[in-house]
């Protein structure tokens, strides 16, 4: 959602012009809400916190308001745009990357219902001690250093694991008929093997349904099909190796669980606009020869 990563004391906002699915790694900026007139999407989980007023968010055919003093949680590859919101002196967007939160010993269950589509939100925590958490977030990452870095992740992932099971007990992401039980088991079976070569009736059997029906029922009850969702997890996956190690990208595109290096090309090109060599030259790092 932001515009400007590099100036912890600048109020972001959003900037229309940005790709779709371009990354904003991780970050945490104090955000100025506008009514946004398309909807933004990047492979990171995001975190808001909102010390006072409302902001409404619309994914697909929900609307969601973020209640004052709560932490607001939500896997920010499902579109999402701000329709509305009261005038606010202090709301914060922290994003972490999928792959990185993914790595996290989180509850499955909370997991689930993020990598689900549900917007999260945590009333039981102390908003002071949440309002000066994303203040330390901010300033921390403002001086690009890997050391501090890893200290407001695991501090992220801290606060991840305090979230109150009742705020993700009841998930919204799910349509009314559904099977969420089945939903969440073909979830937890995704997320756990979205690197392998995964078919359609080996992920059906997975949760003892035919592969059609659960296709039909994946897509029915989360609005985009399964083959969307692995494409989502293998290419932030790919990102991920692409900016943090030197692995050669047709390595890459095995360990992301790409069958073939012209299949990963094509996809991570469709995905974001850009070839992975393209993507990972422009941000001066060190490509390999294939």
């Amino acid at each position: 959602m932001q515009k400007n990563l590099s100036n912890s004391k600048k109020v972001d906002y959003f900037d229309p012009s940005r790709e779709p699915l371009t990354p904003y790694g991780l970050s945490c900026v104090q955000w100025q809400p506008s009514v946004m007139t398309q909807y933004d999407r990047h492979n990171e989980v995001e975190l808001n916190y909102l010390a006072d007023g409302e902001v409404t968010y619309q994914f697909h055919h929900r609307q969601v308001t973020l209640l004052e003093g709560s932490l607001a949680i939500f896997w920010a590859t499902t579109p999402h745009r701000i329709t509305a919101h009261s005038d606010t002196t202090e709301y914060y967007v922290a994003t972490i990357p999928l792959p990185l939160f993914l790595a996290w010993d989180l509850p499955v269950t909370l997991s689930n219902a993020l990598l689900g589509g549900q917007v999260i939100q945590d009333t039981a925590g102390s908003s002071a001690i949440d309002l000066a958490r994303f203040k330390s977030w901010m300033v921390d990452l403002s001086h690009n250093r890997e050391d501090i870095s890893r200290a407001v992740l695991l501090e992220m992932q801290a606060r991840l694991l305090r979230v109150e099971p009742q705020a993700y007990a009841n998930s919204n992401a799910l349509s009314a008929g559904q099977n969420p039980d089945k939903i969440e088991k073909l979830l937890t079976f995704l997320n756990q093997n979205y690197t392998e070569p995964l078919t359609a009736s080996a992920i059906g059997g997975a949760v003892n349904l035919h592969a059609n029906y659960a296709m039909s029922l994946f897509k029915q009850s989360l609005g985009i099909t399964i083959t969307q969702y692995l494409t989502h997890l293998r290419v932030a996956h790919a990102q991920h190796l692409l900016l943090a190690t030197n692995e050669r990208i047709l390595d890459i595109a095995a360990h992301s669980g790409f069958s073939s290096l012209s299949r990963f090309n094509s996809v991570f090109k469709q995905e974001l606009g850009v070839s992975p060599r393209a993507y990972r030259s422009s941000r001066g790092l060190e490509i390999k020869q294939d």
